[in-house]
C-alpha cells in the first residue's frame, strides 16, 4: 500500500511540473496570441499590453512559488513530525527498558538478600555443630528447610578398589530401610553424572513414578515433582560429596544458588579420603 501512495505522489508531482511548464510557455506567447486575436498590428498598441502581461506573469509566478514553498514546508513538517515521533518512541522504549532493568535489579537484590539471610542461618548451624556426630544431619536439614525440600540425602566421597563412590552419609525424611541404593559410582545415574560434571542439576516436572519412594513430610505423602543435585567440591575442584533434594514444588534459580553456597560452607568440614583397595561394603 505504501508503494502505491509513493507512486501516486510522484505522478502528481510530475503532472504539477508539466502544468507549470505549459503555463510558462503560454505566458511567454500570450502577447503574440492576443495581438493576433485582437488584430493589433500597431507596435505601440501591442506594447501597451506588456505591463498587464508582466503583472499577470508575476502573479502567476508568485502563486506557483507560494504553492511550491507550501509543499516544501508541509513535507519538512511531516519529516520533522516523524523524527519527533521516532524520538518519542525511542525515549519510551529506553524508559521502558530502564524500568524493566530496575525491576530486575530490585528482584535480583531481593533474591540475593534472601539467599544471604538463609545461608547465614545455615552457617550458624554448621559452625555450631562442626565436629559433632549430628553435624551432617543438622546441616542437611537446614539446607532442605531453606529450599522447602521434602526429602534430602547427603553423600560423601568414598573409594573402593580404587573406584570413587558417593555413599549416603545423612538423610532428611529419608530411611535407609526403604531399599534404595546406599552408594553410587561417580558417573552413575543423575547423581553420579552431576558430580562427575561438577555441575548442579535441576529436574523440574519429574515424570510419574520417577522416584520410587514417596516423599514424607508435614504436607503428607506423595511423589515429588522436582529434583536438585549439587556436587560438593574442595578448593581444587576435587569431589568431596553431593546433595540430593526432592520437593513438591519446582526448584528455582534462587534455590540452586542457595544450595551451591551451602555446599561451599560444608566443604571445609569434609576431607577427601585416600584411595584404598578395600572391597565395597
Amino acid at each position: 500500500m505504501k508503494n502505491i501512495y509513493r507512486i501516486a505522489a510522484i505522478l502528481f508531482v510530475l503532472a504539477f511540473l508539466a502544468g507549470v511548464a505549459f503555463l510558462v510557455n503560454d505566458l511567454t506567447s500570450l502577447q503574440d496570441k492576443l495581438a493576433k486575436v485582437l488584430d493589433l498590428k500597431d507596435l505601440a498598441q501591442r506594447q501597451k499590453m506588456e505591463p498587464v502581461l508582466w503583472q499577470l506573469t508575476l502573479h502567476v509566478a508568485l502563486t506557483i512559488a507560494a504553492a511550491l514553498l507550501a509543499i516544501f514546508f508541509l513535507v519538512l513538517n511531516a519529516s520533522r513530525a516523524k523524527i519527533v515521533i521516532a524520538q518519542q518512541l525511542e525515549e519510551e522504549i529506553q524508559r521502558s527498558k530502564q524500568e524493566k532493568e530496575a525491576v530486575l535489579e530490585d528482584a535480583a537484590t531481593a533474591m540475593r538478600r534472601e539467599i544471604e539471610e538463609k545461608v547465614a542461618r545455615i552457617r550458624e548451624i554448621v559452625n555450631a555443630k562442626a565436629g559433632t556426630d549430628e553435624f551432617f544431619t543438622q546441616a542437611l536439614a537446614a539446607i532442605a528447610e531453606a529450599v522447602e525440600a521434602g526429602q534430602g540425602i547427603l553423600y560423601l566421597s568414598k573409594y573402593y578398589d580404587g573406584v570413587q563412590y558417593l555413599e549416603v552419609e545423612a538423610g532428611y525424611a529419608y530411611y535407609a530401610s526403604e531399599g534404595l541404593p546406599q552408594a553410587f559410582e561417580v558417573g552413575e545415574g543423575f547423581i553420579g553424572q552431576a558430580v562427575k560434571d561438577k555441575k548442579t542439576l535441576v529436574f523440574n516436572e519429574l515424570p510419574e513414578g520417577y522416584i520410587s519412594v514417596p516423599v514424607v513430610s508435614g504436607l503428607g505423602k506423595g511423589a515429588p515433582r522436582s529434583l536438585l543435585i549439587a556436587p560438593m567440591l574442595d578448593a581444587d575442584k576435587r569431589i568431596l560429596g553431593a546433595i540430593e533434594l526432592a520437593s513438591f514444588k519446582n526448584f528455582t534459580e534462587k534455590d540452586k544458588l542457595l544450595v551451591e553456597e551451602a555446599m561451599m560452607l560444608l566443604a571445609p568440614h569434609v576431607f577427601l579420603p585416600a584411595t584404598t583397595s578395600d572391597d565395597k561394603e
